[in-house]
């Protein structure tokens, strides 16, 4: 039944044809825009008519979970119009998820717990919202974990020895995994920074992190229903203790940054928000150092283990980078910008990046998304 629509949900609406619209470019399908509906039910998340050509999301859903969550919803509606509309599906002749389905939710990127039938969804979104699904009492993560706490000592050469002995334990680890379980769970996280703009400190983390943690990191934006904004995400991907270390290092050096600034900021008057950008900058660019000589001793260590093993890390690299393009098949890179540096504020912070060490975890308290 049409109803007339709130001001706030128009804008919902026009934002879920920009998300249909720019799935339909990321995918390649040669499917027309539906007749897309805000529907008010609370208890059916998403439907796909196929006679009127209507997709509906719930407002309910919009309002009461983040949107990634809506996204996966509409693209599972949108798996099951490519079973109406698209010949490559027409051939399996079968039940509303079935084998065509599937193949639709492979090729459109829907995580796993969204590709269930409607009575499932309560479930799916528990899992994403609690992290359920994640092995949080996994082994050798709690062992990482502790190790990273010991960055609490005032002995900086016991904090790099642990940091050192944490990141041999996930090189390791990825080994075994894949070596173990050929299936092993890859899955991703999205951070949110609440800013529609990322501050270069933020995004030399993302790539310390992306070179050094064993995760893909893309930053991206997330429409905001509340706000009727976008901001920009960080979104990590990987295994599960790959994805939990990552997120713990993002948060740590974050509070790092602001610690040390204050702490340090009388030394250069004057600097304004260049000195601040710029012994961010620094600091990162000194520990930034620090991982470079501990990568280096890794892959000697590699070099001195099982050819199979190394094969092992290749493997699952290549899960991660399959994972990751089903669900951004165009990504693309940009260029960076030329920034303005106050040379004292770096210089003196890139020592000080030498010589960080790991504090007890902050905890992010963020979404988890999606097994």
């Amino acid at each position: 039944m049409k109803h007339r629509l709130f001001p706030f949900e128009q804008s919902w609406l026009r934002q879920l044809q920009r998300e249909w619209q720019n799935i339909q470019y990321q995918y390649d399908l040669p499917l027309a825009i539906p007749v897309l509906q805000i529907s008010r039910s609370t208890t059916v998340f998403g439907s796909w008519d196929e006679k009127h050509r209507i997709l509906s999301i719930s407002s309910f859903l919009i309002q009461s979970h983040p949107w990634q969550i809506t996204v996966q919803v509409l693209k599972h509606e949108i798996a099951h119009q490519c079973c109406s509309e698209m010949g490559a599906f027409h051939k399996f002749g079968e039940k509303a998820h079935g084998p065509g389905f599937q193949k639709a939710c492979e090729l459109l990127g829907v995580d796993p717990p969204f590709q269930r039938a409607h009575a499932d969804t309560h479930e799916a979104i528990h899992q994403v919202m609690t992290g359920a699904h994640a092995s949080q009492n996994s082994r050798i993560l709690d062992k990482i974990r502790k190790l990273l706490q010991l960055g609490g000592s005032s002995n900086e050469h016991e904090a790099a020895a642990a940091l050192a002995k944490a990141t041999e334990l996930m090189q390791q680890h990825s080994i075994e995994l894949d070596q173990l379980d050929a299936q092993v769970g890859i899955t991703g996280m999205v951070l949110q920074t609440g800013k529609q703009r990322l501050s270069a400190a933020a995004k030399a983390i993302c790539g310390l992190l992306d070179r050094y943690f064993s995760v893909r990191v893309i930053i991206g934006l997330e429409y905001d229903p509340l706000t009727d904004k976008e901001y920009r995400t960080i979104q990590l991907y990987g295994t599960e203790e790959q994805v939990a270390i990552a997120e713990h290092c993002y948060h740590f050096l974050l509070e790092r940054l602001d610690t040390l600034w204050l702490a340090n900021k009388k030394k250069f008057p004057g600097s304004g928000r260049t000195g601040r950008k710029s012994f961010e900058l620094g600091l990162l660019a000194g520990f930034a150092e620090k991982l470079e000589q501990q990568a280096g001793e890794a892959i000697s260590r590699v070099q001195e283990q099982e050819q199979q093993a190394s094969k092992a890390l290749v493997h699952l690299e290549q899960r991660v980078d399959a994972y990751v393009q089903a669900r951004h098949p165009k990504l693309q890179m940009q260029r960076r910008r030329r920034i303005n540096i106050h040379c004292d504020a770096y210089n003196h912070a890139q020592q000080q990046g030498r010589d960080l060490d790991f504090n007890t975890p902050v905890k992010g308290g963020e979404v988890r998304m999606l097994n």
